[in-house]
């Protein structure tokens, strides 16, 4: 269900349990009057799951200020009161759509402490002369650069 947004309104929504989207339009631009349908349809499929309000930037214009809104139809998507994506004009249901579903990605996905650390895997342990371990954290892509360098690197100091 979409609600309309409002400056007295906004942090009841930005720092509610769902996450946020906004929609920042004005009666007399055409393309936010396109994609009013595609948000309202949207609104209702995501019905409990995410939050979807309207607002209108001659109305809220400290909402659309704080946020630095220039151009509209602009599409925010709120997280935790933070803004995690942005979409400028107008476009397709699925477009639109492919940004809610990355939106729940995201909560479902969450970003803590173990997702960090899977980024840097694999570990390498590299043992040198069996007295000195060296833990290096790199990314999948970069792993064989990194034990190229390091291997060059630490080869003058091994034991013949």
């Amino acid at each position: 269900m979409e609600v309309t947004i409002t400056n007295e309104n906004f942090e009841s929504y930005k720092n509610g349990e769902l996450p946020l989207v906004v929609d920042f339009w004005a009666t007399w631009c055409a393309p936010c009057r396109m994609i009013a349908p595609i948000i309202a349809e949207l609104a209702e499929e995501y019905d409990g799951k995410i939050a979807v309000g309207k607002c209108d930037v001659e109305d809220a214009d400290e909402i659309a200020s704080e946020f630095g809104i220039r151009n509209i139809p602009t599409i925010l998507f709120l997280k935790n009161g933070e803004v995690v994506d942005k979409f400028v004009g107008a476009a397709s249901k699925a477009k639109i759509e492919e940004k809610f579903k990355a939106l729940l990605k995201k909560i479902k996905k969450g970003r803590n402490f173990s997702d960090i650390f899977a980024m840097f895997l694999p570990l390498l342990f590299l043992e040198f002369n069996k007295s000195c371990s060296v833990f290096l954290f790199c990314n999948r892509y970069l792993c064989n650069i990194f034990r190229k360098d390091v291997l060059n690197k630490f080869r003058p100091f091994q034991k013949t």
